[in-house]
C-alpha cells in the first residue's frame, strides 16, 4: 500500500509539471516577436548614380541609405554637414538635394549663380558662400566693400546684395558713366573722383565750398548731391540762385546743410552764423546816414534763413514784424530794443531763450514770454504792458526790469511775491540802470557780439549759461 501511495504522488507531480510547461508555451506563443530597428544601409563603398540610389531607396523605403553622391569634382558622402565645392556645375547643384544634413556650402569659384541662388532660396537654413569676379577683385557674397579697377557689370554687381561700398577711384569713371550705377543701386555707396565745375573732388567729401560758382539751375545741385553721398555741408554763397531756391534745397536734403549768404541793407550774413548784431547806436542825434541804416520790415525778413543763430541783436532799428524769428529755435540771446514791435507772440516758439531785451517798444501782451520756462534775464522797460501775470510762470527768472509800463504800482508787491527768486526793478528812469549791465550774464551775452573783448568767454560760446 505504501508503494502505491508513493507512485500516485509521483504521478501527480509529473502531471502538474506537464501542465505548467503547456501554459508557459502558450503564453510565449501569444507574444509577438520584436525585431531590432534596421540601421542605415551603408552603400558608400559602391559607385552609385542618382538613378541607382533611387532604385535602392525604393527597395528600402524605411531605411536611411548612405552613399557617395557623384559630383563633377568627385563623390561626397550623403551625410555631409559642410561642403567646399569650388567648381560646381548646374548638374552638381541639382544633386545637392541628396545632402539632407547640409548646413554650410562654400561654392567660391563656382559661377552657376542662378542655380546657386535657387538652391539658397529653397534651403534657407544652409549658409551659402559664393564669389563674383569683378574688375580687380574677387568679391564674396558676404563682403561689404570692394576696391575695383574698372566699372563693374551691373548684372554681376546685383549678385552681391551685401556689398555696401564700391571704391571706383582707380577706375576714374566719368560722371555720366556713373549715372546708370547710381540709378540701379541706390543703396550702395560708390567712391570716385567727381567733376565739380572743372575740379576733381573725392565723392567722400563731407564739406564743399562753392562760393562764387555760378549755378544756373537747382537741378545742378540735385545732381551734385547724388554724387556726394557723405556730403554734410554745401556752401553756395553768391552762386546766382535766389534765397527761396536755396531754402527749397535745404528742405529737400535734410542731411546736407545748404549754406549761403543773405544780404540786407548794408549787412551780409551766412546762414550758418551763430551770432549777429547790427551794433547800431542809439537814435538820439543820428545822422541821415545812420538813419538809412536802420533795418525795416522788408529788409529784416531774410534772417529767417539763419536758423543756426544762438545770439541775435537787432536793437535800434525801425521794424515791427518779427515773424522771421519763428524757426530760429536755437536762440538763447535776443535783443530787439528800440524798434516798433507790438506783437511778440512768435517768441513762444523760442524755448531756449535765457536773455531777452525788449525795452523801448510798443508791447502790451507778454503771454508768449510766459511760456519760456528757462528765461533768466528779461528787460521790458518802456512798453505798454498792463498785465504782467503771464510772467509768473517764469519760475527761473532771476532779473526782471519792468519799469515805465502801465502796471498799477499796487501790483508790484504781487509780482515780487510771484517771483521770489527774481530781482525786480519797477521804477527806473533808464532801462539799463540799476546794475543791468553789471551782471555776469550781460558780459556772457556781449561776448557773442564782441568776442575780441572777451577771449576767456569766447571758448565757452553757447556752453552752459553762467549762473547769477
Amino acid at each position: 500500500m505504501q508503494h502505491q501511495a508513493s507512485f500516485r504522488s509521483y504521478g501527480a507531480a509529473l502531471l502538474w509539471a506537464a501542465l505548467l510547461l503547456f501554459c508557459l508555451s502558450a503564453c510565449t506563443d501569444s507574444v509577438p516577436a520584436v525585431s531590432e530597428p534596421a540601421g542605415p544601409l551603408d552603400l558608400t563603398g559602391e559607385a552609385l548614380t542618382a538613378a541607382d540610389y533611387e532604385a535602392k531607396l525604393a527597395e528600402n523605403p524605411d531605411r536611411e541609405i548612405l552613399w557617395m553622391v557623384p559630383l563633377s569634382s568627385g563623390a561626397e558622402r550623403s551625410d555631409a554637414v559642410s561642403l567646399t565645392l569650388p567648381a560646381l556645375t548646374e548638374d552638381d547643384v541639382a544633386l545637392l538635394a541628396y545632402f539632407p544634413n547640409l548646413s554650410v556650402l562654400d561654392a567660391s569659384g563656382s559661377d552657376c549663380y542662378a542655380a546657386l541662388l535657387a538652391f539658397s532660396e529653397a534651403h534657407p537654413d544652409c549658409a551659402l558662400t559664393y564669389t563674383v569676379k569683378l574688375p580687380g577683385a574677387v568679391v564674396s557674397n558676404h563682403d561689404v566693400s570692394a576696391v575695383l579697377t574698372a566699372l563693374p557689370d551691373p548684372a554681376q554687381l546685383s549678385l552681391l546684395p551685401a556689398l555696401e561700398t564700391v571704391d571706383l577711384t582707380a577706375a576714374a569713371p566719368e560722371d555720366a558713366e556713373m549715372d546708370a550705377l547710381l540709378s540701379a543701386f541706390p543703396d550702395k555707396t560708390f567712391l570716385w573722383q567727381v567733376d565739380v565745375y572743372g575740379v576733381r573732388v573725392d565723392s567722400t567729401v563731407e564739406e564743399l565750398d562753392l562760393t562764387g560758382t555760378q549755378i544756373a539751375d537747382p537741378a545742378e545741385v540735385d545732381r551734385l548731391v547724388s554724387y556726394l553721398p557723405k556730403l554734410k555741408k554745401l556752401i553756395l554763397s553768391d552762386c546766382g540762385l535766389e534765397n527761396e531756391q536755396l531754402d527749397a534745397l535745404n528742405q529737400k536734403y535734410p542731411d546736407v546743410r545748404i549754406v549761403w549768404t543773405v544780404y540786407f541793407n548794408k549787412w551780409s550774413l551766412r546762414t550758418d552764423a551763430t551770432a549777429f548784431s547790427t551794433k547800431n547806436a542809439s537814435k538820439n542825434g543820428q545822422s541821415s546816414v545812420q538813419a538809412s541804416r536802420r533795418l525795416r520790415d522788408d529788409q529784416v525778413q531774410v534772417l529767417k534763413y539763419c536758423t543756426d543763430l544762438v545770439a541775435l541783436d537787432l536793437g535800434h532799428n525801425e521794424f515791427s514784424d518779427i515773424s522771421f524769428l519763428e524757426n530760429l529755435t536755437k536762440l538763447q540771446i535776443l535783443i530787439l530794443v528800440d524798434n516798433h514791435i507790438s506783437d511778440i507772440s512768435v517768441l513762444e516758439n523760442l524755448k531756449d531763450l535765457v536773455y531777452v531785451e525788449l525795452f523801448l517798444n510798443r508791447i502790451e501782451d507778454v503771454s508768449a514770454l510766459g511760456t519760456i520756462e528757462g528765461l533768466l534775464d528779461l528787460n521790458i522797460c518802456y512798453n505798454n504792458i498792463k498785465d504782467p501775470t503771464p510772467l509768473y510762470n517764469c519760475k527761473k527768472l532771476e532779473r526782471l526790469w519792468i519799469s515805465a509800463n502801465r502796471i498799477d504800482p499796487d501790483q508790484w508787491p504781487e509780482i515780487a511775491e510771484a517771483l521770489p527768486n527774481c530781482k525786480c526793478i519797477f521804477k527806473l528812469w533808464s532801462s539799463t540802470k540799476g546794475g543791468w549791465r553789471e551782471h555776469e550774464r550781460y558780459f556772457w551775452m556781449h561776448s557773442f557780439f564782441y568776442p575780441e573783448l572777451y577771449p576767456e568767454l569766447v571758448a565757452q560760446s553757447a556752453s552752459p549759461v553762467p549762473e547769477g
